[in-house]
């Protein structure tokens, strides 16, 4: 796996520490069975969880920016006003369609829900505003609850 390139912020980490390195056998398995289905950047981070905590203190967002994902279309807005989109993520070879915001949009409106990642992408916290990401199966099933 070539992710070496993915958490250039971390001055303190080697090479070896930005490959995904687990312990925890169960984890290890299941982070085996989610690269196949899962943009690099974000197995990363989810498989090196000191490197975001470092930058963060928490958990890494999910990413919502625009220049990650393809065939995006508006499906609504939320009562505030956030359009909601359903998209793909481009590296998803296993084609998920989900339903969330667009991080450039809710930069201009509440900069101070959105963060940049450690791989320099933008990501929403979505709990700041209420709301989540879901899968557009949910979101067909569910609507607007499906987010709330």
């Amino acid at each position: 796996m070539q992710n070496k390139k993915i958490i250039p912020e971390l001055s303190k980490a080697t090479a070896d520490e930005t490959e995904p390195q687990v312990d925890d056998p169960q984890r290890r398995e299941a982070l085996s069975r989610l690269v196949k289905y899962t943009p690099p950047a974000m197995i990363t981070l989810l498989a090196n969880d000191s490197a975001w905590a470092q930058i963060s203190g928490g958990p890494p967002p999910p990413p919502s920016d625009i220049r990650l994902k393809t065939d995006i279309d508006c499906v609504g807005a939320t009562r505030d006003g956030h359009k909601l989109y359903s998209f793909r993520y481009q590296d998803d070879v296993a084609r998920i369609r989900y339903v969330g915001l667009m991080a450039q949009e809710i930069l201009k409106s509440n900069p101070a829900a959105v963060a940049t990642r450690p791989d320099g992408y933008y990501a929403v916290h979505y709990e700041s505003l209420g709301l989540k990401m879901a899968t557009y199966d949910q979101w067909k099933r569910q609507g607007i609850k499906s987010v709330q």
